[in-house]
């Protein structure tokens, strides 16, 4: 069965309200739907062709498209748990799909192989079933195609999400730009929303005197070569860090793949440079080259057994890492890492930017993953348990979805502008505006903080959050207007500055959690009518929400109106 007719095959079996002809176009349509699969570190492409001879009935049309979105969704996932060779069609991994060559060369034959094509509509019903196949085609065609340059972690956010929801109308809206810049600005949105945050716009902070240059002569960073033994006697004994908070979010699931890099150690092929930092304990954090150590170290602690090997074949295949023979044994733990090592006396600012810079894996760390990859064990265990404790939890409403440190990092926002708030006159001493550098170096101070330190400002965020649910109740750090109070609102998403303004103010206040009870229904009113009809307000909680002017507008009107609502009462 050649590959239209085996598509058509599964379509028949899986979207029953279509009717299926052999490979033709004399029906009503041929839809072809191209999907950016994701597999690290490589795109796949599959191609789902429908020959559909349709009825007059627009409903089993729509119900149609809708049975192959469904199984579009059931796709994805049968790719991200079973690897990225997976054909869901045949239930079998595919060896043509295995090298990046050659998955170049399929995308090209699907593409001159299958067509895209809609016949002429013929009255009014089929007009509109046209247009809304049409236009769900072009904008996957279109807008995957936009998607290609842009982040592994970030497509797969958006082919999950834009296959459930609205694909036309989110994909046409946002997706077919013709600017990189436009299309990622799109994408950050869409990785906001996904992960239950309000898309703030952020735009240049033109108050602020520029940046000093830095000093070169300050960056310090030294290149060794280490054996992977010694490599191995550092994880042991706990002075290399893997960052395991995010690694396990990270590391590879396709078995071929972390098979081919072992292969390559006994091959004695060499492999890309790693990043490691230093810091003044002469401890070790891996910065660059996570996936890759992680699943070195899985193989050696006999977690997985090597499938699919090219050259090697049955003198180690299916072999894990004690059943092989002393020969690849000595290979392994004689390679040589080339390992470039971040100094601790590297000043903080610049610290960061390099690791921003060096951070080459095909899923790019966040700020807060970077922070986190060199966090102190407290520190980590700090953001992680406040993070998903049931106060956060409640206060949030289980919205924030922690995936990629969202959470972690309005946990260290707390603290970061906890630390600078004075209650007595309602000022934030922030003067930066540059929110991410503020955090760094909050981060920086977590690091080296005691114990009771840091238990002060667990104590605080756990006030916080209790006093922000008794306040504003399932309403709390939302950016609603008086229409998004009424029943049957949809719920909006949360609002980092409005986190950041209330948490801080609420932890530093005395009331009660009884008293803020008391005072929920009229505070919620007047903040959703302070967000409709103040436009400065409305403004400092969705664009430039670092710049210090914002940041003052946000907490100076919070304290005003929770001040006005006490006095008031």
């Amino acid at each position: 069965m050649d590959m239209a007719g085996e598509l058509s095959t599964y379509v028949d079996i899986y979207s029953p309200d279509i009717t299926l002809q052999d490979n033709t176009h004399n029906n009503f349509g041929s839809i072809f739907i191209r999907i950016w699969a994701i597999g690290s570190p490589a795109k796949i492409v599959f191609g789902i062709y429908l020959g559909a001879k349709v009825s007059k009935s627009q409903e089993e049309i729509r119900r149609g498209v809708g049975y192959a979105r469904r199984r579009l969704k059931d796709i994805l996932n049968d790719i991200e748990t079973k690897g990225f060779s997976y054909h869901p069609w045949t239930d079998r991994q595919l060896p043509w799909l295995n090298t990046e060559k050659s998955k170049r060369g399929v995308v090209r034959q699907l593409d001159q192989y299958i067509s895209f094509k809609l016949v002429e509509e013929t009255n009014d019903t089929d007009a509109a079933i046209h247009k809304d196949l049409n236009t769900l085609v072009y904008a996957l065609d279109t807008s995957i195609d936009s998607l290609a340059p842009l982040d592994i972690f970030q497509q797969e956010l958006v082919l999950n999400f834009f296959l459930g929801r609205n694909p036309e109308e989110r994909l046409t809206t946002n997706f077919q730009a013709k600017k990189p810049e436009e299309v990622e600005e799109a994408v950050d949105a869409y990785e906001e929303e996904l992960l239950g945050f309000e898309y703030e716009e952020q735009i240049p902070d033109t108050e602020e005197s520029p940046e000093k240059p830095f000093d070169a002569d300050k960056i310090r960073i030294e290149q060794r070569m280490l054996s992977l033994k010694y490599i191995k006697e550092l994880l042991d004994v706990h002075k290399l860090e893997l960052s395991p908070g995010f690694q396990r979010n990270r590391v590879w699931k396709d078995n071929r793949q972390k098979s081919l890099l072992i292969e390559s150690l006994m091959l004695r092929i060499p492999i890309p440079a790693f990043y490691f930092y230093e810091d003044e304990n002469s401890n070790l954090y891996v910065i660059d080259g996570l996936q890759r150590l992680s699943t070195i170290q899985d193989y050696l602690d006999n977690k997985f057994r090597l499938t699919g090997l090219q050259y090697l074949g049955e003198a180690v295949n299916k072999k894990m890492f004690s059943e092989l023979s002393d020969k690849y044994v000595s290979r392994i733990y004689q390679t040589q890492l080339n390992v470039n090592i971040i100094d601790a006396r590297t000043p903080s600012q610049v610290k960061y930017d390099i690791f921003r810079r060096i951070n080459t894996g095909g899923i790019s760390l966040n700020a807060q993953e970077v922070r986190n990859s060199i966090a102190k064990t407290k520190v980590r265990q700090l953001l992680k348990s406040l993070s998903t404790s049931t106060e956060f939890f409640k206060a949030t409403g289980g919205g924030v979805n922690d995936l990629r440190m969202g959470a972690q990092e309005l946990v260290l926002r707390f603290i970061a502008f906890y630390r600078i708030f004075d209650f007595s006159t309602g000022e934030v001493n922030y003067s930066r505006g540059d929110l991410e550098q503020h955090l760094d170096e909050t981060f920086d101070l977590l690091n080296k903080a005691t114990d009771s330190e840091l238990h002060i400002y667990e104590k605080a965020f756990l006030k916080a959050m209790n006093s922000a649910y008794a306040l504003f109740g399932n309403y709390a750090f939302r950016s609603c207007r008086p229409n998004d109070l009424r029943d049957g609102a949809r719920r909006k998403l949360l609002n980092k500055s409005l986190f950041t303004t209330w948490s801080v103010i609420l932890a530093h206040s005395n009331l009660s959690e009884n008293t803020l009870l008391g005072l929920r229904k009229k505070t919620v009113r007047l903040l959703a009518n302070e967000i409709e009809m103040n436009e400065a307000y409305s403004k400092a909680l969705s664009i430039g929400t670092s710049a210090t002017s914002q940041v003052k507008t946000n907490f100076r009107i919070a304290f005003k109106l929770l001040k006005g609502v006490l006095e008031d009462d």
